[in-house]
């Protein structure tokens, strides 16, 4: 149960009735201007960053209970489509959720006529917990992207980058062909991860990603001049 001091009730209850039924996204700052206008009060930044968690627990649930529910989710995956390949990685000792991925039955079937290309990336996701997101897209018969795996791993580095390349190995054997081509934007462990499961892989990086790198550390010309 979640307790929320008296000067903080009236501004509670009208935010989480908000975010019940708009599920509308809270600011801090409105929180405090809510109590300033609908009900006279004032609340310290803190307060109100601490309100803010306190709504988004009780109407979304905790996040760190959402982890015990994976070898569910893992399970109906599954009986949705047993050709759908899921892999949950669950630490022996603690029993605390490490990592889970997915590659669909569909992408499977798909991966059968795409280029010869596969993009590899990564991005944060929107928790406290800050994990990341790894996911390996191609290119299909009309250019367009198409997401073929995907999962939710602790951090980027070599470990990680590996272990998701392994579960691409192990559910699209026809990307170990010489002539595919891996690319990515240099982000660390996917050059080491993509070398020891396919070895016979062009792994290549983004010319995109490079030069908004230089863009950002010499400038406008030097971009120009190294995409020339």
């Amino acid at each position: 149960m979640t307790i929320i001091p008296l000067h903080q009730v009236s501004t509670y209850i009208y935010l989480k009735e908000l975010k019940i039924r708009n599920k509308a996204n809270i600011i801090v700052g409105q929180l405090q201007s809510n109590e300033r206008l609908q009900f006279q009060g004032n609340i310290s930044y803190r307060q109100a960053h601490r309100l803010r968690d306190a709504i988004i627990d009780e109407v979304n649930g905790l996040e760190i209970d959402c982890f015990a529910l994976f070898p569910e989710y893992k399970n109906r995956i599954i009986k949705a489509d047993p050709r759908n390949r899921v892999i949950l990685e669950i630490d022996k000792e603690s029993g605390e959720f490490k990592a889970f991925g997915v590659a669909p039955a569909a992408t499977y079937h798909a991966h059968e006529h795409i280029k010869d290309l596969v993009g590899l990336d990564a991005c944060h996701t929107k928790s406290r917990f800050r994990m990341m997101l790894l996911i390996a897209t191609c290119l299909d018969a009309n250019n367009q992207v198409l997401p073929i795996s995907w999962a939710l791993v602790p951090t980027e580095n070599t470990k990680w980058w590996t272990w998701f390349c392994r579960f691409l190995y192990s559910c699209f054997p026809g990307l170990t062909a010489k002539d595919y081509v891996f690319i990515s934007d240099r982000e660390k462990g996917i050059f080491e991860g993509v070398s020891a499961i396919f070895p016979n892989a062009f792994p290549v990086h983004c010319n995109q990603h490079i030069a908004d790198n230089v863009q950002a550390k010499f400038g406008l010309v030097a971009r120009n001049t190294s995409g020339k």
